[in-house]
């Protein structure tokens, strides 16, 4: 496309009046952004930054922040900085795998803060099963699950439908939350 066939374009894209997606509306009804915390194994690092990806239209929306491990800047302290986080944060979102599981730091730093802060009703939680693994029978049991059912994301045809469902239930937890009288 040469520069005289350039200019129609943006001359168009310009006078074109853009609206906000009915999810934005989400925005308008509070002014207050639901943190969630992201615990995972860092062998399920895409699996995260899948799940920030379908979340974008939310989190645009200013409905929620998703804070995780990879956001602390380097040379912090980093016990300090993922219990600070934890702090901030009203909802507990743990990406279930074997390597979740697993992994010692996750259960016996991030999940029993979790735990204590869900008990004094300061966060809730919810899992978010990626793969097929044993959380049933582990603390994250006790607490409903994401995508429906607690079917792993794995399991479903397509995993954009999997992720689809997360999205949606957590737009309407946020949305529920935001209605509630304080």
């Amino acid at each position: 496309m040469n520069s005289e066939e350039q200019l129609p374009l943006r001359d168009a894209v310009e006078r074109e009046k853009w609206t906000e997606p009915p999810a934005m509306v989400l925005a308008a009804e509070s002014s207050k952004t639901m943190k969630a915390f992201a615990s995972y194994s860092h062998h399920d690092t895409k699996r995260v930054e899948r799940l920030k990806a379908h979340l974008s239209v939310l989190r645009y929306a200013g409905g929620i922040t998703i804070l995780y491990d990879r956001e602390i800047r380097p040379g912090a302290p980093l016990n300090r900085a993922i219990r600070a986080q934890l702090d901030e944060c009203e909802l507990f979102l743990p990406i279930v795998t074997p390597d979740l599981l697993a992994s010692r730091y996750c259960f016996r730093q991030e999940m029993k803060q979790a735990m204590a802060y869900q008990r004094a009703g300061r966060m809730l939680i919810v899992p978010v099963i990626f793969e097929p693994c044993d959380w049933q029978r582990s603390p994250l049991g006790r607490f409903k699950a994401l995508p429906e059912d607690g079917l792993p994301v794995s399991c479903w045809r397509n995993e954009n439908e999997a992720l689809l469902n997360v999205v949606t239930a957590l737009r309407g937890l946020i949305r529920s939350r935001r209605l509630r009288p304080r």
